[in-house]
């Protein structure tokens, strides 16, 4: 009997694994025939009840028909996460009949991804060929979802990556999608979508992103000037660019150092120098993206200019000598050595270095260095080559200080070559400079030939007037001179206010006598026109107008404001000649007419034929004075006597 009834308690339909979405309804089959035990189901081997209700689980129930009793389907209503797990159906025992099992089934509850978001939506910002990951988020999924990626509906297969990542503590699985963009310009505004579905899916969920290419400035520059840029032309530089950000921040350069206060897409230069030729300009345009620069080699032409040359040069008699005049310009200029006072003033070389193989007394005198360069002017420079002597002293004897001022002594030497030591005597005994009282300094200047000493003495006393000597050498021999510092008498102030008032009074005197002579004569006048009584001979006449009161100060205004026949007063040293004792002297004292430049450069005494030169010389040294002048094309100099020239050179 026990077998009979054990073959009667059996499973005539068993569960099966299901999947079920979140929220929907779902049954677990079971059948069984000539059943005698109880029945209940588990879940994940946990016991739900054998009542069909399942109290405890309102969303449970085992239902089937009350009549045969044999259907025991486990129904799960609103189905949820909690839901997800592994059923069984069972038989209980009933003796002596054992309890049956059913096989397991699994429900897996489904649930689809939130919808997936792009990172950087809605403008993907893409750098103009900058391979760039883009990333698609589908998070809270079960199971995971699958991600794909299309452009403009075009599916994209490379450079894809995908990688599912479960969430700790429930079943969801948060899925992560990457495509590498390697933007193009073409690229720019398109649709890219990103998809998100699972297998339980019917259509996937699809978030998109416009495609914002970006780009460093894209730069081309240009300069007004279309042929070669000329010395003093107006010259504007300009940078033009697009970029994405369009706000560009612009800078520019002169050999890489940035021309401060630019800061526009244009650089102006007005006259343009000479310095720049070879330079390089640049401009560089920067936004977020990156900077780019743009360069330009420049090519200045300009005229000849003498960059460096001897001024005076000294040689002995028949030694060899050489005369430096170096130029630069663009095109390179040509120079052509002449000299000064040739009947010819034919060219002498026409190398930068002049030289000299034998020097004679009528080698001496002043050479012109020209730099040509065609459509430019002339650029000249004077060099003197005077013969070496030993120094001359040419000051004044008598010089004057004020006790308790500032003094000051001046010894001027000429020499070629310029002296090695100058040195000061105060009764035969060296000038002490610096010590305690730091009274006395020495200043020195060279001059265009020589050089210009001055002691200085702060706050003059008694004891330092008297005699001085000036001590000059050089490789040729000496000179020496006596200076007295005599001391520089004041007239007492009262005198000078009287004098100045009698002199006031003086002019104003003659003023009022000048208005009553002249209303006299208009008084008299009608008388004297005409008169057959009038007996003055005209020479009378021109005498007693000459005696008038007028006549005088008319006399006395036009000689004060006659100019001296030696003082020239200009701004410009371009009358400066060794012939014309009237040059100009630029307000420093007047001139005085001298004997003439004699002999020739080499013959006797040099330093004491230049007289004028002298005079100059002890204000205009070379960093005052240039022997050469240019206005313009014009080319003004000055000129020395001309050398004995039976010789032509």
């Amino acid at each position: 009997m026990s077998s009979a009834v054990m073959a009667r308690q059996r499973f005539t339909q068993e569960p099966d694994s299901v999947w079920a979405r979140r929220g929907g309804v779902v049954l677990l089959n079971c059948s069984i025939a000539d059943r005698v035990g109880a029945v209940q189901w588990t879940q994940n081997g946990v016991a739900l009840g054998t009542e069909r209700a399942l109290p405890g689980y309102p969303r449970y129930s085992m239902i089937g028909s009350e009549i045969q009793r044999r259907d025991w389907n486990l129904q799960i209503r609103d189905v949820g996460l909690e839901d997800d797990g592994r059923y069984q159906c069972q038989a209980g025992p009933h003796t002596p009949v054992r309890g049956i099992r059913s096989r397991s089934a699994d429900v897996t509850v489904v649930i689809p991804p939130e919808y997936p978001t792009i990172d950087g939506a809605p403008t993907l910002s893409l750098v103009l060929h900058r391979p760039t990951n883009v990333t698609c988020r589908a998070n809270n999924g079960k199971p995971a979802a699958d991600i794909t990626w299309f452009l403009e509906r075009q599916r994209i297969t490379h450079r894809v990556f995908s990688s599912s990542h479960p969430r700790p503590g429930d079943k969801l699985v948060d899925t992560v999608g990457m495509v590498t963009i390697n933007a193009s310009k073409e690229d720019a505004g398109r649709r890219l979508e990103c998809r998100a579905l699972n297998q339980f899916m019917e259509r996937p969920f699809i978030t998109f992103a416009s495609i914002d290419v970006q780009y460093a400035p894209e730069v081309t520059m240009s300069v007004n000037v279309s042929r070669t840029i000329r010395e003093y032309d107006n010259v504007r530089f300009s940078c033009t660019g697009q970029a994405n950000p369009a706000d560009i921040t612009w800078r520019w350069y002169r050999n890489n150092r940035e021309v401060e206060g630019e800061g526009g897409n244009t650089l102006s230069i007005p006259q343009i120098s000479y310095d720049y030729n070879g330079n390089t300009v640049a401009c560089t345009a920067s936004n977020s993206v990156g900077r780019t620069r743009k360069e330009m080699t420049l090519i200045v032409q300009y005229g000849p200019r003498i960059t460096d040359s001897d001024t005076v040069v000294g040689a002995d008699l028949a030694d060899s000598t050489e005369l430096r005049c170096r130029a630069q310009g663009n095109p390179p200029p040509h120079v052509v050595w002449t000299k000064k006072g040739s009947p010819t003033r034919r060219t002498l070389s026409t190398l930068p270095t002049y030289r000299v193989p034998v020097v004679t007394k009528a080698t001496f005198g002043v050479y012109v260095c020209t730099a040509t360069s065609p459509d430019f002017p002339d650029a000249s420079k004077e060099v003197l080559l005077l013969q070496n002597q030993k120094p001359s002293i040419h000051s004044e004897t008598k010089q004057f200080a004020e006790e308790g001022e500032k003094g000051q002594l001046v010894c001027i030497a000429h020499s070629v070559p310029k002296p090695d030591r100058m040195i000061w005597l105060k009764d035969g005994k060296p000038v002490e400079l610096g010590g305690r009282e730091r009274r006395f300094s020495v200043e020195e200047t060279d001059l265009l030939y020589g050089r210009r000493s001055v002691l200085h003495i702060v706050n003059v006393q008694r004891g330092d007037f008297g005699h001085y000597n000036c001590n000059v050498i050089n490789a040729y021999g000496s000179d020496n001179v006596t200076l007295t510092l005599v001391e520089k008498t004041v007239a007492p102030l009262p005198y000078i206010i009287g004098g100045v008032v009698g002199g006031v009074a003086v002019v104003f005197v003659i003023a009022v006598t000048c208005v009553l002579y002249h209303r006299y004569k208009r008084e008299d006048g009608g008388s004297i026109v005409g008169s057959t009584t009038d007996t003055d001979s005209s020479g009378d006449k021109k005498r007693k107008d000459a005696d008038s009161p007028c006549t005088l100060m008319d006399q006395w205004r036009q000689d004060y404001n006659k100019p001296k026949d030696f003082c020239r007063h200009s701004a410009d040293y371009d009358e400066l000649n060794y012939k014309d004792h009237t040059g100009n002297n630029n307000a420093y004292g007047c001139l005085e007419p001298s004997e003439p430049y004699r002999d020739s450069y080499g013959a006797g005494d040099y330093s004491r034929a230049m007289t004028p030169l002298e005079r100059y010389e002890a204000v205009y040294g070379p960093s005052a004075y240039s022997m050469t002048n240019f206005r313009s094309r014009e080319h003004t100099h000055i000129d020395l006597p001309d050398a004995d020239l039976a010789t032509d050179v």
